[in-house]
């Protein structure tokens, strides 16, 4: 499976207090529009950020949505289920310690769940299933920076397109692009290779890059 991440942030790489949030997602969905995925995966965090159009009745893409999600903290999923950018049909990753109130919730609302990892999901095996009885050969990752971290970490990417805003942000607390625990020793370091950069909208830097290996 080809597995890529599309991401915003400053110049010192925080991803919250946008300054101009429109124009980053006017670049930000112009990238994924050029693209053909098979599905798109959430954290928990994300799609309980996320905001969402209660009458919709409009489909722009038939991608499937992957949340990865076993504490089971999305409950509205008709209304999830509606949304424009994926198709009806959720699959939801749990793990050994999803509670049965939860899977039997899902399977009410007709929601797909695939539970791997005994205290956590195992995003490899997850990864794994997902290609082998889903047909899911391209994923975007769409979430923030634990959820990317954790992919980075077990060497699940394969691309990281970057948009580099013209802002810098600042704090001590940042939410960055690579949330992950501290290395030990050099050969966790992620080497990179980049494969195209361009200005866009004379401010913002787009940087494609391929992960090694």
């Amino acid at each position: 499976m080809q597995i890529e991440c599309i991401i915003g942030m400053s110049l010192d790489a925080r991803i919250d207090w946008i300054k101009n949030p429109q124009e980053l997602q006017e670049i930000y969905y112009g990238i994924v529009m050029q693209s053909q995925y098979d599905g798109m995966i959430c954290g928990s965090s994300t799609m309980l950020k996320a905001s969402y159009d209660e009458n919709t009745t409009v489909k722009y893409s038939d991608q499937q949505l992957i949340v990865v999600d076993s504490g089971g903290k999305i409950r509205n999923w008709p209304v999830i289920k509606k949304q424009a950018w994926w198709n009806e049909t959720p699959i939801v990753l749990c793990s050994n310690t999803t509670t049965p109130e939860y899977l039997n919730q899902l399977e009410k609302e007709q929601v797909n769940y695939l539970i791997t990892g005994k205290h956590k999901v195992d995003l490899k095996e997850a990864v794994t299933v997902l290609e082998k009885e889903y047909g899911i050969h391209r994923l975007r990752i769409d979430s923030g920076g634990r959820l990317l971290g954790q992919m980075l970490r077990e060497k699940l990417v394969h691309a990281i397109t970057t948009i580099i805003m013209p802002q810098m942000t600042g704090g001590i607390t940042p939410q960055s692009i690579f949330v992950a625990d501290d290395l030990e020793n050099l050969e966790g370091v992620i080497s990179l290779k980049l494969k195209d950069y361009r200005i866009v909208k004379d401010h913002y830097v787009v940087l494609n890059y391929e992960v090694q290996q």
